[in-house]
């Protein structure tokens, strides 16, 4: 009998390498509690691939996967995950450049993640639960603490330029690359300072199918998601400063490109995916 194993992240994304995790096993008496082995081996392999981009042999072999397979699902949460800071931080032009910077700073998030399985449960004969402990990074709320100071430099770069919407193109493109600069090197100058917040127990739901397919909950995943990394709200912070979601290019100005303007866009991050 084949089963094959999937996980989803953010929105019931499919990852593409999950439709390549497989693995043969039998139903014999002796191996009919498998699956308190099992079950927990491919959460934390799943977690681990996802936000370490680690994935050892006993993994790949009970899986079947490549490491190829797993490299390439580990680099598409670290994708979305640019996607999500920029949309935070309203970077409008994430060139190639800029997303391997950001890559590469949540690659050094992810790399001090907390978070253990700590047991399963069989809810009946083709469901499971499994439990995982983790400690949420809070990450971006001294970012945000101290962003107002941190941006001075360029709110004086840029202090003549009050309309943004009057800049010619080329100015609009050193401006917007100015931003995004600053911004990532606030943050990488905040990587050390992570602290973490009191742990949160997350329930991953398992199903097994009548084909013998394994699947993650879609909604299992994201909850660990949204767990492992804080996203502050800064609920009773906005201000009329704040830019709407579905702004224009260029709407933002250089006077509203700060801490209050951007607690939006940390409460909705993930409206557009």
């Amino acid at each position: 009998m084949r089963m094959k194993h999937a996980f989803r992240r953010l929105l019931c994304l499919l990852l593409s390498a999950a439709a390549l995790l497989s693995l043969a096993a039998c139903t014999s008496p002796l191996e009919e509690k498998l699956w308190e082995i099992l079950t927990p081996t491919l959460v934390q392999g799943d977690l681990d691939a996802l936000y370490l981009g680690e994935f050892n042999e006993n993994y790949l072999d009970l899986t079947g996967a490549s490491e190829e397979d797993c490299q390439s699902a580990y680099e598409q949460n670290l994708s979305l995950s640019a996607d999500i800071f920029a949309r935070c931080f309203g970077i409008t032009n994430l060139t190639d450049d800029l997303r391997s910077e950001v890559e590469d700073l949540y690659r050094e998030i992810y790399a001090r993640a907390h978070y253990s399985v700590v047991g399963a449960v069989q809810i009946d004969e083709t469901h499971y639960t499994v439990t995982v402990n983790v400690e949420p990074m809070d990450f971006f709320t001294p970012v945000l603490d101290g962003f107002d100071d941190a941006m001075a430099g360029f709110r004086a770069r840029w202090i003549d330029y009050v309309d943004v919407s009057r800049m010619t193109d080329e100015q609009y493109a050193a401006f917007e690359l100015d931003w995004a600069q600053s911004v990532l090197a606030w943050c990488r100058r905040n990587l050390d300072g992570i602290t973490y917040l009191p742990v949160q127990t997350v329930e991953i739901s398992v199903t097994q199918d009548g084909d013998g397919l394994w699947s993650t909950d879609a909604d299992s995943m994201q909850a660990f998601d949204e767990a492992v990394l804080y996203y502050p709200a800064y609920e009773g912070v906005l201000t009329a400063a704040c830019p709407p979601i579905s702004r224009t290019i260029r709407q933002m100005s250089v006077s509203n490109r700060t801490s209050a303007g951007f607690c939006a866009f940390f409460r909705a991050r993930k409206l557009f995916l």
